[in-house]
């Protein structure tokens, strides 16, 4: 009878919630959010991460300049990186222009906006119930769990934390509307609609859930009685002309981009697979965040058997659901909230490679700490006896995820220590093997690196990416034939100008020049203005002795690129062996005005200054 009651006492709370929010004191807040420093302030340590941080901020030759109206314009223009998120490029210029391309700058903005979201959770929770119990375990949820540290630590992932703060903005807006409409207030949710959707397309969502939250908290409708439903839906119909021009936008960015995977890559079923055993996966993911990874490899399609068996269970709760609506008004709505808000990522439409990723549970969590929340807000009122066993019971749990989102954080490190985690604790993950050996090579153990090349490359043999690469791998430890395996194979699958100047390369280092050759004029045949295979063919020509070959072939490259350095080292030391000695010291001299250390123009000019 007790839970009765408190259903009862919970199907007409949002009134009461407002009027008691004047008088609400705020000091509960400073528990989630000392408690998110103390979890996450290691990640200030972190650096860069080999997974689109490159892209979007190290590599990216526009972000590094800074805040600037050439930049601005960009960032609103450019379908770049296969995203269209203007106010995320913006993010970034701003901090480069504040703190340089500093990694710990990037992810102390990134904390930064976590602790402003755990602020709007708090807030919409206690609007929304009333009660500060569920709204300080909702936030506290949100602000310690380590599945959302992916959002937090990666500075690739700041969309998540960015658009969210306007999720909970635009609800707080709505809010404000649903108790006094007005034409200003709509024209809130609307801006702060557009403003979250231009930092992450997830946001599509917000319309149902608006409608969601008029059938509970608010009550403006019921699910039990058609009153009142024409005006609730003509309300969000505004809302839905953003969503459809983000939709559109988004597929057409991740079809250009070539991250949007065909039927063939992966199945109607597969996908469909997938998406029905992910929905338990996550909910598994948030009650055990036990080897979490940054990515989870797409199965291509699970066993009927398990399919069915989650569908089944998916459709058992939402049956329960349904019969308790009266009893517990707020058990299908959080189910609905957490189930509505994976839609769009739930991988019916595969953007990329992974099954599943943490990062997508940033929003659609809170449904499901929402209802933790209220069962724990009803054991405290419900039973005396029990709230210092509860209090307890919250405070080791809130010990426990500190530690274990400090631990997740700090794998977060460096893209070797993420990279080897993912693989150790995921099965058949080619794209973290392959970003083992990226990391290892990077840092010169090549050794260490083949191994993970060839097990990518086990997993995932169609992949160029991954043949090039042990191919680079092959080459640094100058076996010559393995390497050229590697990237004639790597061609084979894609042939590109890039595989075929290292093919030539390697075929060169391996002493046939006559093959290396021909390599580099396969190049110019598609490419005519490679300069890099120009420069091949004029070195090859000039160790063969046909100088006034090379001589030309070095004056073509350098009428592309006149600081080419290899180029006019190249011609110099070609023109000193043709005894034109004066054309030839000025090339050489320049070269080292440039660059001191180069031992190639340092031993030709040492050669023409000393001839005997």
């Amino acid at each position: 009878m007790k839970w009765l009651k408190y259903g009862k006492s919970l199907s007409h709370i949002t009134e009461l919630g407002i009027k008691r929010l004047s008088s609400t004191p705020w000091i509960p807040l400073v528990l989630p959010l000392a408690a998110a420093w103390l979890a996450y302030g290691g990640v200030v340590h972190c650096d860069f991460i080999g997974l689109d941080d490159d892209l979007y901020v190290y590599e990216n030759l526009i972000v590094q300049q800074g805040l600037t109206w050439p930049g601005i314009r960009w960032a609103f223009s450019a379908f770049y990186a296969s995203t269209w998120q203007p106010l995320v490029w913006l993010s970034y210029m701003t901090d480069v222009s504040l703190s340089g391309v500093e990694p710990a700058a990037l992810h102390r903005t990134n904390l930064l906006l976590h602790l402003i979201n755990i602020i709007l959770v708090y807030s919409c929770l206690l609007q929304l119930t009333g009660r500060r119990v569920i709204a300080l375990a909702t936030a506290l949820l949100f602000a310690l769990h380590p599945v959302h540290v992916e959002s937090v630590a990666w500075v690739a992932g700041r969309k998540d934390v960015l658009s969210t703060p306007f999720w909970w903005a635009a609800i707080l807006a709505y809010l404000a509307y649903a108790r006094k409409p007005s034409v200003a207030r709509y024209l809130a949710v609307l801006l702060l609609l557009v403003l979250g959707l231009m930092a992450k397309p997830m946001l599509m969502t917000l319309p149902a859930i608006l409608l969601l939250l008029d059938i509970w908290p608010l009550r403006r409708v019921s699910m039990d009685a058609p009153v009142n439903w024409r005006t609730v839906l003509i309300e969000k119909l505004p809302l839905l002309m953003p969503v459809l021009v983000s939709v559109v936008i988004t597929f057409h960015v991740q079809a250009t981009g070539e991250s949007l995977l065909d039927m063939e890559t992966i199945s109607l079923w597969g996908r469909f697979s997938n998406a029905s055993v992910s929905v338990w996966r996550y909910i598994g993911s948030l009650l055990w965040p036990a080897n979490l990874a940054v990515l989870y490899p797409h199965p291509g399609a699970w066993p009927i058997l398990v399919t069915m068996l989650t569908l089944a269970a998916s459709a058992a709760a939402m049956a329960v659901a349904w019969k308790q609506r009266q009893r517990c008004p707020w058990l299908l709505p959080c189910l609905l909230w957490y189930l509505i808000t994976l839609v769009p990522v739930i991988g019916l439409v595969q953007f990329g490679w992974h099954a599943m990723a943490d990062r997508f549970l940033y929003i659609p969590a809170i449904g499901l700490y929402t209802l933790a929340a209220i069962g724990f807000d009803a054991l405290w009122r419900c039973s005396r006896s029990w709230q210092l066993s509860l209090g307890i019971a919250a405070v080791g749990l809130t010990l426990g995820l500190i530690g274990l989102t400090n631990q997740q954080v700090n794998r977060w490190n460096d893209s070797l220590s993420l990279f080897s985690h993912a693989a150790t604790v995921t099965r058949d993950n080619w794209m973290m093997h392959n970003g083992v050996g990226t990391a290892l090579s990077r840092k010169g153990r090549n050794d260490e690196a083949a191994p993970h090349f060839e097990k990518a490359i086990q997993i995932k043999p169609d992949r160029p990416k991954l043949h090039f690469n042990l191919g680079h791998v092959r080459f640094m430890q100058q076996r010559w034939p393995e390497a050229i395996a590697c990237f004639k194979k790597s061609i084979e699958l894609n042939p590109t100008d890039r595989a075929y100047y290292n093919l030539a390369v390697a075929q060169a280092r391996s002493g046939d020049l006559g093959a290396a050759e021909a390599t580099y004029r396969q190049i110019l045949e598609t490419t005519p203005q490679h300069i890099p295979a120009m420069v091949g063919i004029a070195t090859l020509c000039r160790a063969t002795g046909r100088l006034p070959q090379a001589i030309t072939m070095y004056r073509q490259a350098l009428t592309l690129d006149p600081e080419h350095r290899m180029a006019q080292t190249g011609l110099g030391i070609a023109l000193l062996d043709v005894g034109q000695t004066v054309e030839a010291l000025k090339l050489l001299v320049g070269v080292l005005q440039q660059e001191p250390s180069n031992t190639e123009a340092q031993n030709a000019v040492r050669r023409a200054m000393h001839p005997d």
